[in-house]
């Protein structure tokens, strides 16, 4: 089960990489008219926040919390590596969306605790 819970945890790890990359280099080919409006870009900010903290916090303490039965592991670990992606994509979108570079960093955080919750090796 393990070379499966890696590949998974690897296409997990994927695809914040790619969109952030692609999102990057298409904010600075094309710079779109970024919103000033105050109030939506506190809106992003704090939702950026929020999905940031609280998905490094499923990451971190979610398999240690719910870990019960050896089968549903592996459940477990894949919800808070989801959790932690999703996190990091909807930062990667409002980067894309504001320009803001804070939001490259959260989606960074995100991404850390989304590789450092990999499957461990037993034994």
């Amino acid at each position: 089960m393990l070379p499966v819970q890696r590949i998974v945890h690897l296409a997990l790890c994927a695809s914040p990489l790619f969109a952030g990359v692609a999102f990057y280099f298409l904010r600075s080919a094309n710079p779109m008219a970024v919103s000033t409006e105050p109030s939506l870009t506190e809106i992003f900010r704090m939702v950026g926040a929020v999905s940031a903290l609280g998905g490094a916090a499923a990451a971190l303490f979610l398999p240690r919390l719910l870990a019960k039965a050896a089968e549903q592991d592996f459940q477990i670990r894949l919800l808070s590596w989801a959790l932690a992606e999703g996190a990091s994509l909807i930062n990667l979108v409002f980067f894309y969306l504001t320009g803001n570079g804070e939001h490259i960093v959260a989606a960074a955080v995100s991404w850390i605790f989304l590789i450092f919750s990999g499957p461990k090796t037993k034994g």
